[in-house]
């Protein structure tokens, strides 16, 4: 991505002096915006520490891919990272090797559901305890999934690099003191979870897993049940209506990932609908 990509808002946003306050709609580049801002601000102040903080990792991921080649702007005097992760390391470290003298240890938790009893809830009753939703759950996982490979290394790699995602998590809440029982598996068990050569798989996500994000090609799958509001109403019927509403903008965010290539893979019941709804609105489409 180069500055030429963007659009004229985002363009003002990257090249703006002071400070600034953004508010936009989901999908309309914020994420992307920054990112340029910030790999445009550490080349003009090199001696000078440039910080982008975020709540979550995925403007963190982007900058980290964008700056591969610019290692000098992801170290020391730059920072990017987490809220947790810049108070931790800025306010909390300093202060408490200051009072105690000594280094402080930051002991951060593994999120292991899989081994929690039915009888105890399941789920829900993981999720109530440790103070999440299961929607941030779901977007863990599905970023989970997507950023880690099981094609590549070995068991005990793989077991590694999960402990590393779930312990940079930023959790809504103070991550849970227990580790669970996060153990490297055998040979019979890494082969029964299915994690064996699946090269020619296609990644997944949800639309909120996947916000932020920019893909060359995107299959965008409407399925037979639609969520329906409280008036009764789905992210179609808001399409059809050109009515405003939370279901329609995550439409919109999932179909503005894609670069080069969107793929609407659309359920026979509202296939003829959409249909219609592209023809009306004169959107090509194969």
């Amino acid at each position: 991505m180069t500055e030429l990509d963007l659009t004229d808002p985002q363009k003002f946003l990257v090249g703006a002096h002071g400070s600034l306050f953004v508010e936009a709609c989901p999908g309309a580049g914020k994420t992307k915006a920054i990112v340029a801002r910030y790999v445009r601000r550490v080349a003009e102040e090199q001696r000078r520490g440039i910080a982008l903080v975020s709540f979550t990792k995925t403007a963190i991921d982007e900058v980290t891919d964008r700056c591969r080649d610019q290692p000098d702007s992801l170290v020391v005097p730059h920072f990017v990272g987490t809220i947790d992760a810049f108070i931790n390391r800025f306010i909390v470290t300093p202060l408490y090797t200051r009072d105690y003298r000594r280094r402080v240890r930051f002991i951060e938790s593994c999120l292991v559901l899989a081994k929690t009893p039915s009888d105890d809830g399941g789920v829900d009753a993981a999720c109530e305890k440790l103070g999440i939703t299961q929607a941030w759950l779901s977007d863990v996982v599905v970023r989970m999934a997507l950023t880690l490979s099981s094609h590549t290394g070995d068991i005990a790699d793989y077991t590694k690099r999960i402990r590393t995602f779930l312990a940079g998590l930023a959790w809504p809440t103070t991550p849970p003191r227990e580790f669970g029982s996060l153990r490297t598996p055998n040979a019979d068990q890494w082969t029964g979870l299915g994690l064996g050569d699946m090269s020619s798989g296609l990644n997944w996500s949800t639309v909120h897993g996947a916000k932020g994000r920019q893909m060359s090609a995107v299959g965008m799958v409407i399925p037979k049940n639609l969520h329906c509001d409280e008036d009764d109403l789905t992210a179609l019927d808001h399409w059809e209506y050109r009515t405003s509403s939370e279901a329609k903008r995550v439409l919109y965010v999932g179909v503005s990932r894609a670069e080069r290539l969107l793929m609407l893979a659309v359920h026979k019941n509202h296939r003829d609908r959409v249909a219609g709804i592209l023809a009306r609105d004169n959107v090509p489409y194969h």
